[in-house]
């Protein structure tokens, strides 16, 4: 499951400044370096979250994962020969900020019931057991 599309980056950023990033000379976003953005920012924020989360995450996911991938993604998206802009090495740069809180527990993703079983919080213990061994129906009548 990816954390953001396309159309999330072209409502967040716009079409042209996305044309742009890729120096795209025919007027059109090239979705194939898109495409590998989404997935590079995907994997980066995996590897943050796989510290605290069983992945893959369940549906609906937090939104601000969507913004967190958004802003690695249009870090990342620039094709060679073309500067990166201060505006997005800060938005990086606060993205993996935060994916480090999230890691380390100081901050957390908020996770909703998904069919009416809440997801586990990793920062509750969670105690399982095997099924008892004596009983008294297994015991019989010792007194």
């Amino acid at each position: 499951m990816s954390y953001a599309t396309q159309q999330n980056l072209q409502d967040r950023y716009t079409e042209e400044f996305i044309i742009v990033a890729t120096l795209e000379g025919s007027n059109a976003i090239d979705v194939t370096r898109v495409a590998r953005a989404l997935q590079d920012a995907d994997a980066e924020i995996n590897v943050y979250l796989a510290q605290r989360y069983d992945l893959p995450l369940n549906a609906p996911l937090d939104p601000l994962l969507e913004k967190l991938a958004g802003d690695i993604a249009m870090y990342l998206l620039p094709a060679d020969g073309l500067e990166r802009t201060e505006h997005s090495r800060q938005r990086y740069d606060d993205a993996i900020k935060l994916l480090n809180k999230i890691a380390t527990g100081k901050a957390t993703l908020r996770t909703t019931p998904v069919d009416g079983v809440e997801t586990a919080d990793p920062e509750k213990a969670q105690i399982t057991s095997s099924p008892r061994l004596f009983d008294r129906q297994k015991m019989g009548k010792i007194t």
